[in-house]
């Protein structure tokens, strides 16, 4: 399901976790405002674009609901009672206007332009009880000269507590394979953390205990001499024949993303490698639903046979 702009805020941005817009270019030695498309992209990443409602858990109601919010900003301590993404006088810029102070304004053309910072409190209410089920986020935002960052800087509660958890899914078959449901679950909270070199070292524990729980299942001797390589070609036959050729240059991608890659790309890729792990958990569920439909079938076609013998 794709997330409007206020939920992927509130859910999937990480506190501290910067994010850049163009806000100014410069000409001839003076600034000029940029075009409206990146003031757009700054305002639909604060969730100001249309009426969207953050749609989350809630943690009290146990369910999925949209929640209403309101925005306080705040600059150097003084409250600014409003701030609206509206349109300019020829019609069609977009602008900020914060109703004291007003200091941005269209068609700004000046040589000296003051560095601002301001904070957003976000305050929601979950319609389902909006009385007493209230979250929270709060912004900074820092307005340079070229620049505007935007840092999540607090939230209640944290997003590592919000969204589907896929090891809910497989919790049965992770507590098979040698209790790796806490290692899978530490591994989605990392990531959601913004921790995404721990994210991967908890992937890849579950990975060796599932390739462990496939050599004693099997009965195979693991020799001395054996690397991850050998006993991953040992057991590859109980995978999912879909990834049977992934699974050593699985085992490296993992290992690079705990020791060398870069916290940026072990973030963009972390979800197309969790789902190798994730086929295989769905190989193994289909195959214990699989055994237990016969079973119940057999049950039945003997009971049948006993009730009804052939004549």
């Amino acid at each position: 399901m794709n997330k409007n702009s206020i939920t992927h805020l509130f859910e999937d941005v990480n506190l501290y976790e910067n994010k850049e817009f163009n806000f100014y270019t410069q000409i001839n030695e003076k600034y000029s405002k940029i075009e409206d498309s990146d003031l757009f992209k700054l305002f639909d990443y604060l969730g100001l674009v249309g009426d969207s409602n953050l749609i989350t858990d809630c943690i009290w109601c146990g369910g999925h609901f949209p929640f209403k919010f309101s925005i306080s900003a705040f600059e150097r301590n003084n409250p600014i009672y409003s701030l609206k993404v509206g349109i300019g006088s020829n019609g069609s810029n977009l602008y900020i206007h914060f109703e004291t102070p007003n200091y941005i304004t269209d068609n700004i053309l000046t040589s000296s332009i003051e560095t601002h910072f301001i904070t957003i409190d976000y305050y929601f209410s979950c319609t389902n009880n909006k009385d007493f089920h209230n979250y929270y986020m709060k912004l900074a935002i820092l307005f340079s000269k070229e620049k505007v960052i935007v840092t999540k800087i607090g939230q209640f509660p944290e997003n590592s507590s919000l969204g589907d958890f896929v090891s809910e899914t497989y919790k049965k078959e992770l507590r098979r394979i040698d209790d790796s449901y806490i290692d899978y679950k530490n591994s989605e909270k990392s990531y959601k953390c913004g921790l995404y070199a721990g994210a991967y070292d908890y992937l890849r524990r579950v990975y060796e205990k599932m390739i462990n729980y496939y050599l004693r299942k099997n009965q195979i001797t693991v020799e001395k001499s054996w690397g991850a390589k050998e006993k991953i070609k040992a057991i590859k036959h109980c995978f999912d024949k879909g990834i049977r050729e992934y699974l050593y240059p699985f085992y490296n991608a993992l290992s690079v993303g705990v020791h060398t890659m870069p916290e940026d790309e072990c973030k963009e890729n972390y979800n197309e490698l969790k789902a190798i792990i994730d086929i295989q958990l769905q190989f193994i569920k289909s195959v214990d639903e699989l055994d237990s439909q016969i079973a119940k079938s057999k049950n039945v076609l003997e009971k049948l046979n006993s009730k009804y013998p052939k004549s």
